[in-house]
């Protein structure tokens, strides 16, 4: 092998090992972004009490409840409580 093919395959080398780590480094930031937002999903009752109408709203569009957006305040939160 000449020594400009070695070193064609040297790059070559570096930038899959750069396109891996940068894969893992995605993942790894997906995960966090994942596990966040379950952290952020689970709430308790009391919670609940506290949250002001457009963030119910959000909270039970995100659970798939349905016909949220017909829903009273009151009403979002029992379908919400009902639905943990």
């Amino acid at each position: 092998m000449s020594v400009t093919g070695f070193n064609r395959r040297r790059r070559e080398l570096a930038a899959q090992q750069e396109a891996e780590e940068a894969a893992k480094l995605e993942a790894q930031k997906q995960e966090a972004d994942e596990q966040n937002l379950a952290e952020e999903l689970e709430t308790t009752p009391g919670d609940l009490d506290d949250m002001p109408y457009p963030e119910l709203r959000a909270l039970a569009k995100e659970r798939g409840i349905e016909d949220y957006y017909n829903m009273n305040t009151e009403e979002l939160r029992e379908a919400l409580k009902e639905g943990e």
